[in-house]
């Protein structure tokens, strides 16, 4: 059973070529790392320019926001990705987390499903850049929705995308606060 992370890029970079775990410096991003390698078997880095890349792979630093380019190139951007998602499906893993955000999130998760990469999860979905570093030097186990770990029960995983995502939600909430989420709080999850 393999588990695979798909972590953002950031924008702040070394200057020097190297590794990608190198290459990125930014606090956001060297904890998303710490926390992907932490939970899972494989980690992807999410690429502007090279794609889904390996932590140990070495690249350029470049300065690109994929969403500020011209359209033309997005589109050479996401077929490019689309190529390396296929890849992945040939040899499905397990479970997917996806970190990236919301925008490119939903289309990779529609595309894995309808490519038969059943159990997808999007675990801090809804949060910001604070709550997701808060919630890796927590070590909060990504698997979990309530007291299941998906990895070891799948047959428990929710269908409902947003279920998953509202019980994460809460869970993390608890942990943090001894707490149930109050109402109004609960209201703004996938804003």
């Amino acid at each position: 059973m393999t588990t695979v992370a798909m972590i953002p890029c950031t924008n702040q970079k070394s200057e020097n070529p190297g590794p990608a775990r190198e290459v990125w410096v930014g606090h956001h991003f060297q904890t998303m790392l710490m926390h992907a390698e932490e939970f899972y078997d494989v980690t992807y880095i999410m690429s502007f320019k090279y794609g889904l890349i390996t932590p140990d792979q070495i690249i350029e630093p470049y300065d690109t926001n994929i969403h500020k380019e011209p359209l033309v190139e997005q589109i050479k951007w996401r077929r490019m990705l689309t190529k390396q998602l296929q890849e992945m499906c040939l040899k499905p893993p397990h479970v997917v987390g996806i970190y990236v955000g919301k925008a490119d999130a939903d289309w990779i998760e529609d595309f894995l499903k309808r490519n038969g990469i059943v159990h997808v999860i999007q675990p801090w979905r809804g949060m910001g850049i604070g709550d997701r570093i808060q919630a890796c030097f927590e070590a909060t186990n990504p698997f979990m929705v309530g007291e299941v770990d998906v990895r070891h029960e799948p047959g428990r995983l929710p269908d409902d995308q947003y279920k998953l995502n509202r019980e994460h939600w809460r869970l993390i909430w608890r942990q943090r606060t001894g707490v149930d989420a109050p109402k109004e709080a609960e209201d703004d999850i996938d804003a």
